[in-house]
């Protein structure tokens, strides 16, 4: 457990988990947690390296990041995300920032 504010944590998380569901085609979501460190990672969809802008708009994937991204700054969390060839990670350092 820890204590942050609920309402943020639950966007940022809930918006990171629900995309690394939204864009796992078959494998497994890993949701790892670490005192106040979160990552997530899946599988990378089968043609991740040229994402149709139809399939981003019908899911609402870059729109989700975004607010994770501007949300964690304002609150000072440590937001991450790294897209290798044949997956997908996200990290979010809860409390920290790089600024701090």
């Amino acid at each position: 457990s820890c204590s942050v504010p609920l309402v943020p944590a639950r966007i940022i998380l809930g918006n990171l988990i629900r995309n690394a569901f939204q864009h796992c085609w078959e494998g497994t979501v890993v949701i790892d947690q670490k005192e106040g460190k979160v990552t997530i990672s899946n599988p990378a969809e089968p043609d991740a390296q040229n994402p149709s802008p139809a399939s981003s708009e019908n899911t609402g994937y870059g729109l989700g990041l975004e607010l994770t991204t501007t949300l964690s700054k304002r609150i000072g969390w440590h937001y991450t995300s790294e897209r290798g060839g044949n997956y997908h990670r996200v990290i979010v350092e809860i409390g920290s920032s790089p600024d701090s």
